[in-house]
C-alpha cells in the first residue's frame, strides 16, 4: 500500500512537473511573425534613406512590423502592402503603418491560455 502511495505521488509530481515545463516553453519561445510581415519589413528597408520619408518613422514602421501581430492587423498590413506594390508610394505606406501602430498598440497575438506570445 505505501508502495502504490509512492508511486501515485510520484506520477502527480511528475505531471505539475511537466506542466511546469510546457508554461515555461510556451512562455519563452519566440512568436512566430508572419512571412508577410517579413517581406514588408524587407520593402520598408530599402527606403530608410529615401528623401521623401523619415528614416525615424521607417525605423518605427519596422519595428511595428517585427511585432506578432493579430490576424485583424495582419489583413490590415496585407491590403496596405498590396496598395504600395501598386503605387509605390512610400510615405503613404508608411504612413498607413504608423497609423496601424497608433491604432492597435501593442496588441500581440494570443497563445494558449490567453497568455501573450513574445516576439
Amino acid at each position: 500500500m505505501l508502495h502504490q502511495s509512492r508511486n501515485l505521488v510520484e506520477a502527480e509530481g511528475t505531471e505539475q512537473l511537466e506542466e511546469l515545463h510546457e508554461q515555461v516553453g510556451l512562455e519563452t519561445a519566440p512568436a512566430t511573425v508572419d512571412p508577410l510581415q517579413q517581406t514588408v519589413a524587407t520593402a520598408l528597408q530599402q527606403y530608410l534613406n529615401h528623401p521623401d520619408v523619415a528614416r525615424k518613422q521607417v525605423l518605427d514602421a519596422i519595428r511595428y512590423v517585427n511585432m506578432p501581430m493579430m490576424f485583424t492587423q495582419l489583413s490590415k498590413l496585407r491590403d496596405s502592402y498590396g496598395a504600395f506594390q501598386q503605387d509605390s508610394n512610400a510615405k503613404g505606406f508608411v504612413d498607413t503603418i504608423g497609423a496601424m501602430a497608433l491604432n492597435y498598440g501593442n496588441e500581440v497575438q494570443r497563445g494558449p491560455r490567453g497568455k501573450a506570445t513574445k516576439g
